[in-house]
């Protein structure tokens, strides 16, 4: 082995939610050109030789810590005032840098026969920087980016060209991957797939199965659950989508309106106000929506604008560029 550090003889004392942890300062031995390491330059701090692999170019500098089984390998970098601890995995080119965390579970923490070892990984070229907090067994790869507050957990993965930033927080299974960007205060959970070019903002939850995909744009309070299929268009204010719905095209669903059952809302059209659309409702073309009422197993198609002003529309309608007002069954 081809040692590339030895220990200063500094050392210095954390607190590892109220466990002291010692840690020690390295200094290269060796050249390391990655990242323009000079022999006898001063590093970061490790717990022991198991937390900084002597192979490869990876190294931990500045101010940044690595302890309770963590380990940094390949060619990765934990740098500034970065933090890896308890079994978190960062290799191949990763980068943790400014106050970012990636942790597991602390080393010594009681585990049960058979339970899964909580540990996060960074790998590939993904970076997770400024206060982004990785734990749990949460993964980030690819290009993908961590920065901000954001928060990734559970067995959440943000992979290829995926960003997470903002607080948002991405826990459960959900998997953001693609060319995603989920920021703001959104929050996904359950099995769902944020991927492609969507992107999700401000306050929005995502659920379930859901599969939120295309040029999507989900903002607002808006709720996606369910098996919510969405590929284009945009959800926000407070509207939701839920069961096997399907939002497609450049439609826009937005006030309070909800899309459920197997109901489809494409092509240009817009639904706002306090409308439901429900069972196997079809709202396509150009068509304006607004008002409050249920349409339930309707067809709705056109270029113009529908006023619904109350109660329940479960018959086919078709708006010629005009604007009709309908009052629904009771």
């Amino acid at each position: 082995m081809n040692r590339k550090y030895e220990f200063t003889g500094r050392e210095k004392t954390i607190n590892d939610n109220g466990k002291e942890v010692v840690v020690k300062q390295i200094r290269a031995i060796r050249r390391i050109p990655l990242y323009d390491v000079e022999e006898g330059d001063v590093g970061g701090w490790i717990e022991s030789e198991e937390n900084l692999s002597h192979d490869g170019d990876c190294w931990v500098k500045d101010d940044a810590v690595v302890y309770g089984n963590a380990l940094v390998s390949g060619n990765a970098l934990v740098r500034d005032k970065a933090v890896v601890a308890n079994r978190a995995k960062i290799f191949y080119f990763a980068i943790v840098k400014d106050d970012a965390r990636v942790c597991g579970v602390s080393s010594d923490a009681p585990k049960l026969a058979g339970d899964p070892v909580e540990a996060p990984m960074v790998t590939d070229y993904a970076i997770v920087s400024e206060q982004a907090f990785i734990y749990g067994r949460a993964e980030i790869s690819g290009h993908a980016r961590a920065f901000g507050q954001v928060e990734v957990f559970g067995r959440a993965k943000v992979k290829m060209h995926a960003k997470v930033a903002g607080a948002a927080k991405i826990e459960g299974y959900a998997q953001v991957y693609g060319s995603a960007f989920v920021h703001g205060q959104a929050h996904l959970f359950g099995d769902c797939r944020v991927f492609n070019d969507a992107d999700v903002s401000d306050e929005a939850e995502i659920s379930g199965r859901s599969q939120v995909h295309g040029g999507t744009r989900v903002g607002g309070h808006a709720v996606i659950s369910g098996g919510a299929l969405l590929y284009g268009g945009a959800v926000n204010g407070r509207a939701s989508v839920t069961d096997h719905a399907c939002l497609k095209d450049d439609a826009i669903l937005t006030g309070t309106s909800r899309l459920s059952g197997h109901a489809t809302l494409g092509g240009n059209s817009i639904v706002a106000g306090h409308i439901g659309l429900q069972g196997k409702t079809e709202v396509a073309e150009s068509v304006h929506i607004s008002g409050e009422g249920i349409l339930a197993d309707a067809v709705i198609k056109g270029w113009g604008t529908l006023v619904v002003e109350w109660g329940t529309i479960d018959w086919p309608i078709y708006v010629d560029r005009t604007t009709e007002n309908v009052t629904g069954r009771k």
